[in-house]
């Protein structure tokens, strides 16, 4: 048995983006991201577009389109370990304080200050205990998020349901099943 990703594995997060219930595996993370990226690739917005203009308003809908499925695969995902989906928190944590950076008012000073880049605009961030506790929080809600994603899974069938690479026909899911 081949180890590969198929586009019907990475499709199948769409499928399920409102099911929290049952088990994602690794695999399925793995090929939803690569597709993630080849979307983002294609998502090319002018850098001189306003802040809110149509195709800064085109880039967040695409964005937000792309960015739902992966919440309920990293639930599903927790189940697979065997754990709480209420570890999701910290996927919303980061993503609250990268918003709440995007949304603080925009400074200029040289000397306290940082250029971020936020999609197709830039702002000026001015570092204040505000400011360098949602980056903090933002970075390690983040790596919390991308450590989880990867633990591995709980061999066989636990509370949330049975084993998925037992019974998908994948072969990339069946050759990583644990007998």
């Amino acid at each position: 048995m081949s180890n590969t990703l198929s586009f019907q594995l990475a499709f199948r997060t769409f499928t399920r983006a409102f099911e929290f219930s049952g088990r994602s595996t690794r695999t399925e993370v793995v090929a939803f991201s690569l597709l993630s990226m080849l979307a983002s690739v294609l998502n090319i917005t002018e850098r001189d577009s306003p802040p809110f203009g149509p195709l800064a308003v085109a880039g967040i809908i695409w964005s937000m389109i792309w960015a739902w499925p992966s919440l309920p695969q990293f639930v599903r995902r927790l189940h697979d370990q065997n754990r709480s989906g209420w570890w999701s928190m910290t996927y919303v944590i980061a993503a609250l304080s990268i918003l709440t950076l995007v949304m603080l008012p925009a400074g200029d000073g040289p000397i306290s200050s940082a250029t971020v880049h936020f999609g197709p605009w830039s702002r000026m961030i001015i570092w204040t205990p505000l400011t360098t506790t949602l980056w903090a929080v933002g970075i390690v809600s983040l790596l919390a998020t991308l450590v989880l994603n990867f633990l591995p899974e709980t061999p066989g069938d636990n509370r949330f349901g049975s084993d998925p690479r037992l019974e998908m026909p994948d072969e990339a899911i069946a050759s990583t099943a644990r007998i």
